[in-house]
């Protein structure tokens, strides 16, 4: 699935910033710096790289990012409940418990990323793609998506309890250790897949296998 890539400058200035509540950061590359347990709300990130940055426990409320990359950084326990990013794409970067809870992505690529015990819950996303990350422990519950595809992710305790899928391709993921099946109506899987998780959709359904 193709998403739309982050639109930058050929060249962006390396800055000095400075985050503060309602900060709007454009056109400027951040790089190695330490924004960690602070509190930023609705910061605006316009046009921007972001490289080595840590900003564990760090949160930031109803943020706003616009064609952004990120590549190599630490959001450990980030809050970014209600933020809206369009045009996003993350690579090698740590979100384990990343909070999204009630957020918006749209155009947003995570490639390689750690994103265990990530919430989820009751995010829209759209034409979002995950590829090679690790998703153990996700919540989607209550989640919107639409034209999802997660490639060659592990899904092992991950939950769709409660979401609406829609043109979601989990084919080439990890999903037999799945915290249960429901949820997953509208999305595709493989002929492996299905009989990986028969065991899940019986109990889903109540079944009782006997030979």
């Amino acid at each position: 699935m193709k998403v739309k890539p982050p639109v930058l400058p050929s060249v962006l200035p390396l800055l000095p910033v400075s985050f503060a509540d309602g900060a709007v950061l454009e056109r400027v590359r951040v790089e190695q710096i330490d924004l960690s347990y602070q509190l930023f709300e609705r910061v605006r990130l316009d046009q921007a790289e972001l490289s080595k940055v840590r900003c564990e426990r760090t949160e930031l409320p109803g943020s706003v990012w616009l064609d952004v990359d990120v590549r190599e950084c630490d959001f450990a326990n980030v809050g970014l409940s209600e933020c809206e990013w369009v045009r996003v794409a993350l690579s090698n970067c740590r979100l384990v418990g990343a909070n999204f809870g009630e957020a918006s992505l749209t155009d947003v690529r995570f490639e390689s990323c750690r994103l265990e015990m990530a919430n989820f819950r009751s995010l829209r996303l759209k034409r979002v793609v995950f590829v090679g990350c690790e998703l153990k422990g996700a919540d989607f519950g209550g989640a919107i998506a639409d034209q999802v595809a997660l490639e060659k992710c592990t899904l092992d305790g991950a939950s769709f309890e409660r979401a609406v899928l829609t043109g979601v391709d989990l084919r080439s993921s990890k999903i037999d250790a799945l915290a249960s099946a429901a949820g997953l109506s509208g999305a595709t899987i493989d002929s492996g897949q299905l009989i990986e998780i028969a065991a899940l959709l019986a109990g889903q359904l109540g079944l009782r296998v006997e030979d």
